[in-house]
């Protein structure tokens, strides 16, 4: 849904703007495959889950872990994204399991497969 962006200096006059802010329906994370990767990174992971839509398809980022730098992900259709995971460093426990974020803003906001 689109709506167009006012303002307003005093509260009585209301100044419009060209541009409009775009809600979309959050993302979710259903699936990940595969559950397990080295920590020299390159694995390749499908994300299967909802609300991938093609038009942001350049803005999509995954996040192994919480303190990992994000990553491109290639977008499949609007159920299925695939990220290469980074090298681990310092944010990667071996033998642990991490959440695995999506974001479809550029890396600004994160869903995670454990919301």
């Amino acid at each position: 849904e689109k709506i167009l962006i006012s303002s307003s200096l005093d509260g009585f006059e209301t100044y419009f703007s060209s541009g409009f802010f775009t809600y979309f329906n959050q993302l979710s994370v259903s699936e990940i495959y595969p559950d397990h990767g080295s920590h020299r990174g390159g694995t390749l992971v499908s994300i299967v889950g909802r609300g991938f839509k093609e038009s942001h398809a350049h803005n999509f980022f995954c996040r192994f872990g919480i303190y990992s730098p994000p990553v491109p992900a290639v977008h499949i259709s609007s159920h299925l994204l695939q990220c290469a995971t980074n090298k681990g460093g310092n944010y990667v426990q071996l033998g642990e399991p991490m959440e695995v974020y999506v974001s479809m803003n550029g890396g600004y906001d994160f869903v995670s497969n454990e919301n």
